[in-house]
């Protein structure tokens, strides 16, 4: 059996705030009262704002929820930060102290050396201290000059020089002794040049490391010496043993053999 058709229907908007969120609808089989009417719109007052309240504590609880998420993924965020950071700064830590270290024997290895960076031309573009020390220049003296410049006063030494830099532009790693003699001492250089290449495979410029063999070359020269006069001392000891078969024996003084003929 149909239910009967209403012969009259309330529908009373929730309004909060001037904005609609829900509508009571009441459907009655005879025409309603006025007072009926007065009621239903006096309660949806509450109703409608306790209906506003609940979804207001709903969002609130979503939202914090969603925070409280991303105020943890936050936490978790910081201390992989905090862990990066104090991992960064002990590799930082680790990696000024290596450079440190590698500073500090650089410095110890050219300062037992002598090292003398060249241009293309056999221009000086950089040179250690000790190299400066050892024959007297400033930095500004040295720079952009050429070293020995001054023995290329010949044909033959010209083209000597150009023979030397052509060999070094083209990639050859040159070994040589280097002699000089400035203000009345004498040096002697082992010297190694070698060409540095760019990421191209051309030669940019040409690094010279030597290292001092001048107390090495004067001892030679003082075996040599040595080796003369002891050649010297034999000859005359034999010539004076020969004469002693003939002569009275005498005794050699040595000191007037081996003393130097200058």
């Amino acid at each position: 059996m149909r239910s009967p058709a209403p012969q009259s229907i309330l529908a009373i908007p929730l309004i909060v705030n001037e904005e609609i969120i829900g509508i009571i609808e009441i459907g009655s089989l005879t025409v309603m009262a006025e007072y009926k009417i007065n009621f239903v719109e006096t309660v949806g007052i509450p109703i409608g704002s306790t209906i506003s309240m609940v979804r207001t504590n709903v969002i609130t609880a979503k939202l914090l929820e969603e925070s409280k998420i991303q105020a943890d993924e936050l936490a978790q965020q910081e201390e992989e930060m905090r862990q990066n950071m104090e991992e960064m700064t002990a590799t930082q830590e680790e990696s000024t102290k290596r450079e440190d270290q590698y500073l500090k024997f650089i410095h110890s290895v050219t300062s037992a050396i002598f090292y003398v960076e060249y241009d293309l031309s056999g221009n000086i573009i950089e040179i250690n201290d000790r190299l400066l020390q050892l024959f007297q220049l400033t930095r500004e003296q040295a720079i952009g000059k050429k070293i020995g410049s001054y023995e290329f006063n010949s044909k033959e030494k010209i083209l000597e020089n150009k023979e030397f830099w052509e060999r070094l532009q083209a990639g050859e790693v040159i070994n040589q002794e280097f002699y000089a003699k400035y203000l009345g001492q004498e040096f002697w250089l082992n010297e190694t040049y070698t060409p540095i290449r760019d990421q191209n495979g051309q030669t940019f410029k040409v690094v010279n490391v030597a290292i001092d063999i001048s107390e090495e070359k004067r001892k030679e020269r003082q075996i040599e010496k040595l080796k003369g006069k002891l050649e010297k001392i034999k000859k005359v000891y034999s010539s004076r043993k020969r004469s002693e078969k003939k002569d009275k024996p005498r005794l050699i003084d040595i000191s007037e053999i081996i003393k130097d003929d200058t």
